[in-house]
């Protein structure tokens, strides 16, 4: 039985169903990758002036800038209950890849010994996952204690790893679940087992989980297709697509529904902030939300949607 504890019938009370695109004021590309129960969303965005990717906090409609000492590409994947910030950059000091923690004064980096090391999700305790990748395995590091461990999992039964694809951990939350991907499909992992989590559309990866246990992630139809978004809660998967995107990334959830992930359109790639509503009334398809249509700034209200934006080039959908 999978480890989710959140009923389905605590997220009918959000009002309105809503849809948020994220766009860094002057980037030409913004992505989502992480929100907390605060609502805090973290992400990166590519700056056209250097020509390179920087991390970024939305609080309040504020966008700050995270990019750790030495870096030239950052990408900020996942914020805890703390509000601490985790992710990945590039070392020009040392030529690595490497993880970093962000507690809102103070970066500390993570390497495993000569090994390119991005992080990908921190929990409120300081438990740090990621994936060594020239060593093609995930690890767990501990940001209090410095103690990291590679995680071993070919020898664990349901969710073999081996060289030409290995078991990749996406995030981890405060009850220390650890989700991903491994050729079995998604999973969830409790420390000693895992749980094989599959769309009924194909073959999946679990990209983000939220304390209470809500699930999203991508589905493959086939070996050719890009990947579908999906949002489970409590044994029922939601199957989504922003409106007139060619590809949506969902990449995380808090516990109240609100999905945060990435999307490409004509238009470009653009970050984006949604609920449950939102994705059972329009990403499902049970309604008709039309196409997308640039605006250029302000919000377009309905019956059935509240679309809100954020920063340039924004987004709405006319119904």
């Amino acid at each position: 039985m999978l480890p989710v504890l959140l009923l389905a019938s605590s997220l009918q009370g959000q009002s309105p169903a809503s849809f948020t695109s994220h766009n860094y004021p002057g980037a030409t590309a913004t992505y989502a990758y992480g929100i907390n129960n605060k609502g805090q969303v973290v992400g990166s965005y590519h700056n056209p002036t250097d020509d390179l990717d920087h991390g970024f906090l939305y609080e309040a409609g504020i966008y700050t800038t995270i990019d750790p000492p030495n870096s030239d590409a950052t990408y900020a994947y996942s914020i805890n209950s703390l509000g601490q910030i985790a992710g990945t950059y590039d070392d020009t000091s040392t030529g690595y890849t490497k993880g970093f923690v962000y507690d809102g004064t103070s970066f500390s980096s993570y390497q495993y010994p000569s090994a390119n090391t991005p992080f990908a999700a921190v929990n409120s305790s300081g438990q740090a996952v990621g994936f060594a990748v020239s060593l093609e395995e995930s690890f767990s590091y501990n940001i209090n204690t410095s103690q990291s461990t590679l995680s071993n999992w070919a020898t664990i039964p349901g969710c073999p790893s081996y060289s030409s694809s290995s078991t990749d951990a996406q995030d981890i939350n405060d009850s220390g679940l650890i989700v991903g991907n491994c050729p079995s499909g998604g999973f969830v992992y409790n420390g000693s087992s895992f749980t094989i989590v599959n769309d009924p559309g194909g073959a999946s990866s679990i990209t983000g989980i939220s304390n209470s246990g809500l699930l999203v992630g991508e589905y493959f139809a086939s070996d050719t297709d890009p990947g579908h978004g999906f949002f489970y809660n409590s044994g029922i998967f939601t199957d989504f697509e922003i409106p007139n995107a060619s590809y949506t990334y969902p990449a995380d959830v808090n516990d109240s529904g609100i999905v945060v992930g990435w999307y490409t359109d004509a238009s470009g790639d653009h970050g984006f902030v949604t609920n449950a509503k939102f994705l059972d009334k329009c990403g499902a398809g049970k309604v008709s939300c039309g196409d997308p249509i640039d605006i250029g700034s302000g919000n377009v209200s309905e019956t059935v949607v509240d679309y809100t934006t954020v920063g340039q080039n924004p987004l709405a959908v006319r119904v």
